[in-house]
C-alpha cells in the first residue's frame, strides 16, 4: 500500500509514518518546505525510505501535485494547526489550514476518483485526523459521485475545536 501523509514532519505525522514503514507499505510525506525539517523522531534510514512533498494545505495545486506525484491507496490527513493557543490568537488562519485545508484535500481526491486518475487500484481512502487531544479520527467515505461522508463526535466549543469541525 502506498500511503501520504499531510504533516508527515509532524510529530504524529513521523510516528505514523514509523508505523507504516514496519508494516511494509511505501510512505510519501507533505509538508510545509522544501525538505523535511521535522522534530527527530524517524531515524535517517527511516526519512531515507520515504519521498518528501513540499505541499502546503492552504495551496490547493501543491496538494494537487503531491496526490498527482503520489498516486497514494490512502491519504492520513494530519497537517493542521494543532495548538490551541495558536488557533485562538490567529482563528482565521486555523480555519483556512484546519477546515479549507480538508476541503482542499478531499476536493483534490475527489477530482481524481471521478476522472479516473490515481493509483489504478480501485478506491482510496481518506484518513483526517483531527488531533490527539480531541482522541477520534473522522472517517471520510467516497461514493461513485465523489460525496463524502463524515462521521464523528465531536462537542467542544473552543476556537481550536471549532475551526477543526467538519460542519462548523
Amino acid at each position: 500500500m502506498r500511503a501520504l501523509l499531510t504533516g508527515g514532519a509532524g510529530f504524529v505525522g513521523q510516528w505514523l509514518a514509523r508505523s507504516l514503514l514496519r508494516r511494509g507499505d511505501a510512505v510519501d510525506l507533505a509538508g510545509l518546505g522544501d525538505a523535511f525539517a521535522g522534530p527527530p523522531i524517524l531515524s535517517a534510514d527511516e526519512r531515507g525510505a520515504t519521498r518528501w512533498f513540499a505541499a502546503d494545505v492552504r495551496d490547493g495545486d501543491a496538494l494537487d501535485a503531491a496526490i498527482e506525484a503520489s498516486k497514494p491507496d490512502v491519504v492520513f490527513h494530519l497537517a493542521g494547526v494543532s495548538f490551541p493557543p495558536d488557533a485562538d490568537r490567529t482563528p482565521t488562519a486555523a480555519y483556512d489550514v484546519n477546515v479549507l485545508g480538508a476541503v482542499r484535500l478531499l476536493s483534490s481526491v475527489a477530482r481524481r476518483r471521478a476522472a479516473g486518475t490515481g493509483n489504478g487500484q480501485g478506491r482510496r481512502r481518506v484518513e483526517a485526523g483531527l488531533g490527539v487531544r480531541q482522541e477520534r479520527v473522522i472517517r471520510v467515505k467516497f461514493t461513485r459521485s465523489a460525496v463524502c461522508r463524515l462521521s464523528h463526535r465531536d462537542q467542544t466549543l473552543s476556537d481550536y475545536s471549532r475551526s477543526r469541525r467538519a460542519d462548523s
